[in-house]
């Protein structure tokens, strides 16, 4: 599953993660899910933004998510793992997962680390080295 992941990430990083670009190839690593859903907010006149970190997965990787405010409130939203999951022999399952639309910040802080603090919309945010144990 791993080189699968490797290979997929390594070959759409060569494609453009711009929102249009997703949009029209279908294809797109996590940037390119969260370039396109900030594009389709903006759109719709919904305030987001896309978070830059870390995920936990098989290894810890760097991973972009969003953010959005609906009625004066901030969420977190994965939109690239809320879309599916790879299986053990390589193939993408499209999956609609939504635990990961408006995640609590609680439980998105188990596997998501943002590279800025206050985007753990945690009360007591948390270090990277808490994180990582």
């Amino acid at each position: 599953e791993m080189c699968f992941a490797w290979f997929l990430y390594h070959r759409s990083k060569r494609r453009s993660q711009q929102a249009a670009a997703v949009f029209q190839s279908r294809l797109g690593v996590c940037e390119g899910y969260a370039n396109l859903f900030k594009a389709m907010c903006t759109v719709a006149g919904v305030e987001s933004r896309k978070i830059g970190g870390w995920a936990r997965g098989a290894r810890k990787d760097a991973h972009a998510w969003s953010t959005v405010r609906l009625e004066g409130t901030w969420y977190l939203v994965d939109v690239t793992w809320a879309s599916g999951h790879v299986t053990d022999s390589g193939r993408f399952v499209h999956c609609l997962s939504m635990e990961y639309w408006c995640a609590k910040p609680e439980e998105l802080i188990r596997t998501h680390f943002p590279s800025a603090k206050k985007w753990q919309l945690l009360p007591n945010p948390i270090s990277r080295a808490e994180w990582e144990r």
